[in-house]
């Protein structure tokens, strides 16, 4: 549950309140990946909303893991099966919803639902026991119900400054009118949770890539070795963000550039990675109006699933077949293959002869 103090019905308070109501309504797969709202009520001048347990955050997993039992439903497969991976991506996708794809619940009042987080970051990020992610914490969301013609008013409630997109540092008396959309471009008020994500995701794939095996000894968490190099080589004012006066910084590029470094060349999933790297250079844009919407976010992560299925399907059975085919000079002749056999967690191909 969460209480929030309610001065003469303070909007930021009811603006949460509706956000929330409209996004635990939402029908699609997207709801998986948001907090839902159980009920709310109104208590000694102070605004209650109820939601189901939730047993952490992703802040806490990332950096203080393990939490209960929730780390094991998320730590057992590579990139890009992995189950936190997978979640990250249905994350993106209930971003976008949120954005652009709310359903206006007020009958005779027309107009399209534009909503912004802005505060997304892993302790905004709630992880269930069985792995499941959901964005939450609305207090910082901006909501309208904007005419078909009309274009949204935006007010910049700008969260945690670690995840803060660059046009956070705008002077308050310009955040009025740079937030809203000009011409047909999507309002740059979106863009900055695409920022935000992109933080996220960077952490998330930091801690996967870099996971112990067990039995090792334990070393320091690579997280705690990111937030240092954020603090490097920069003006305070800087310190702990992912950009500085002169751009995302460098620690920043270097890290997600060395991502493709952690897969064989040429592999499935080294593809994968190249493509996961260019996304998020396209979300790092320091130009807001440069910077990719949430729904890009998405369709770029779809196009590199099933690219990467498509090869991978393709690739690793030829390449199973021939480790496991006789010598070419060899008087042997193959008859036939069947995917791996049941229960056989290897997921090789087996040959006609061994079974």
């Amino acid at each position: 549950m969460k209480s929030v103090k309610i001065p003469d019905r303070d909007h930021l308070v009811l603006a949460e309140q509706e956000v929330l109501r409209m996004v635990s309504n939402i029908e699609s797969s997207a709801a998986e990946n948001i907090i839902t709202l159980l009920t709310c009520y109104t208590w000694h001048n102070e605004m209650h909303f109820v939601f189901p347990y939730i047993e952490t955050d992703l802040f806490k997993l990332l950096r203080q893991e393990p939490i209960n039992d929730v780390s094991p439903w998320l730590n057992d497969q590579a990139l890009p099966e992995n189950e936190l991976w997978k979640e990250m991506v249905g994350v993106a996708s209930a971003l976008s919803v949120i954005h652009t794809g709310l359903i206006n619940p007020f009958e005779g009042v027309h107009g399209r639902v534009f909503a912004c987080h802005f505060d997304l970051k892993p302790a905004n990020i709630l992880v269930t026991a069985d792995g499941k992610l959901k964005i939450g914490d609305f207090g910082h969301s901006n909501i309208q119900i904007v005419a078909p013609q009309g274009k949204p008013k935006v007010m910049y409630r700008g969260g945690d400054p670690k995840y803060a997109a660059p046009e956070s540092r705008l002077p308050l008396e310009q955040t009025e009118t740079w937030f809203q959309p000009h011409g047909d471009e999507t309002a740059p008020a979106l863009k900055y949770d695409v920022w935000s994500l992109a933080c996220i995701m960077t952490e998330v794939l930091i801690y996967l890539l870099n996971r112990q095996t067990p039995g090792e000894v334990p070393t320091e968490n690579p997280l705690v070795r990111f937030d240092r190099s954020l603090d490097q080589r920069t003006q305070s004012e800087f310190n702990g963000r992912f950009f500085d006066q002169r751009g995302v910084k460098e620690c920043v590029t270097t890290t997600i550039e060395a991502f493709r470094d952690r897969f064989s060349p040429e592999s499935p999933a080294s593809r994968y990675m190249s493509t996961i790297i260019d996304l998020l250079s396209g979300m790092f844009q320091y130009h807001n109006h440069e910077r990719i919407s949430s729904q890009d976010v998405v369709d770029k992560l779809y196009e590199a699933e099933t690219a990467y299925q498509d090869s991978r399907d393709t690739d690793n059975l030829a390449f199973e077949i021939r480790q496991h085919s006789a010598p070419a000079d060899d008087d042997f002749k193959e008859i036939g293959w069947v995917p791996a056999l049941p229960g056989n967690r290897s997921e090789e191909p087996v040959s006609f002869d061994k079974m």
